[in-house]
């Protein structure tokens, strides 16, 4: 399937609480995890989609968000001691790239 903003964002909304594969065609980074908390945000003129990636590894987090030409993803490690991230990764999977699957 070829992905644009607009079917992401629609797979991203419909498939909340679902677990899902993120990849991408052309590497082999993929990601595996239920979607949360999707949220639009009103950014002045632009809304911002961001979601959630809940994995099984615990103490990783992954934020999802859609842009114009690719879709975001910041991976982030915390300690509860630590104020800052120990891992702070952006990410990001242009849409001709981009491989979306539901697991369940």
């Amino acid at each position: 399937m070829s992905w644009e903003k607009t079917s992401v964002i629609q797979f991203l909304s419909v498939n909340e609480g679902k677990l899902v594969q993120i990849g991408e065609t052309s590497t082999r980074v993929k990601f595996r995890g239920t979607l949360i908390d999707f949220n639009e945000m009103d950014m002045c003129s632009n809304t911002l989609i961001e979601v959630s990636l809940a994995l099984l590894t615990p103490g990783l987090d992954i934020s999802l968000t859609c842009h114009d030409d690719f879709l975001g993803i910041h991976i982030m490690t915390e300690r509860p001691d630590l104020n800052d991230p120990e891992v702070s990764l952006p990410y990001h999977i242009r849409y001709e790239n981009l491989q979306l699957i539901l697991m369940d």
